[in-house]
């Protein structure tokens, strides 16, 4: 079965080239890898060189420009990916990201009879972050949402989703895989301290329920529980399970998945 990368990136040559060659290079079979790049139509000079020194030798690599969002707007570069996917796995992924396991792919497909999990990679100096740094998801998933993420930080959102699907049992449905990844990124390795990660740092906002520009506000956490609960219709129409929908107030214990902050994604 197909899987599907989205990556959105922006004015970085040779470290998108690394993040690239590793998910192939490391792959079981990388003729069963899409990866969707994500470009800004006025990144031309990274376009370039992603036509003329990737593409000639990663095939399956295609372009979809935009008209530039920025950082603010990241989950719609990677809803509107997910969208032009054709793969029955769908995997959010970085341009500083370093794939580190040896048939990567062959672990996700482990997981094709599992009804609707997340798969949860493990990122080196990230064991304790309780969300999913790179997430993969089914197809159906994305179908049944109708989107990857319906706020900026697009790990935070379907993390959160899949744990309000039993917040009791959650790891039946956060599923942690032995995959193991480096996230490249300048407070964690020192490396890639440029444009794109000083955006995403003022960017950030999480954790103030009173902030209209936070995941955590009162529309953008209702959109996490409406979310959750076509999931969970969906099991009960189609797999024959019987859970109550969750109501769109917040309460414990959806509250503290909801509310909590963990830093920069």
């Amino acid at each position: 079965m197909l899987i599907s990368v989205l990556l959105p990136t922006r004015g970085r040559k040779e470290p998108l080239l690394n993040s690239i060659k590793s998910l192939y290079d490391l792959a079981d079979k990388p003729d069963q890898i899409e990866l969707l790049l994500g470009m800004d139509n006025d990144d031309l000079e990274h376009i370039e060189y992603v036509q003329t020194e990737i593409i000639p030798n990663y095939p399956n690599v295609s372009i979809y420009q935009f008209k530039r969002m920025g950082y603010k707007k990241l989950n719609m570069y990677v809803n509107t990916l997910a969208g032009l996917s054709n793969g029955h796995w769908i995997f959010v992924w970085n341009d500083d990201a370093l794939m580190q396991t040896q048939g990567w792919d062959t672990i996700i497909h482990k997981y094709d009879v599992h009804p609707m999990p997340l798969l949860r990679t493990i990122v080196a100096g990230m064991l304790t972050h309780p969300f999913s740094i790179f997430p993969i998801i089914k197809r159906k998933w994305y179908e049944i949402v109708g989107a990857v993420s319906l706020y900026t930080h697009v790990d935070r959102f379907v993390y959160n989703v899949n744990s309000n699907i039993d917040w009791y049992n959650k790891k039946v449905w956060v599923v942690d895989i032995p995959v193991h990844v480096i996230h490249d990124r300048y407070d964690l390795t020192g490396n890639n301290k440029d444009e794109i990660f000083e955006t995403s740092t003022k960017s950030y906002n999480e954790g103030n329920p009173e902030n209209p520009t936070s995941d955590d506000y009162e529309p953008s956490f209702n959109t996490v529980l409406v979310a959750t609960n076509k999931i969970i219709q969906y099991m009960n129409d189609e797999l024959g399970a019987k859970r109550p929908l969750l109501p769109l107030k917040s309460s414990s214990p959806i509250e503290k998945v909801i509310t909590q902050s963990h830093g920069i994604h």
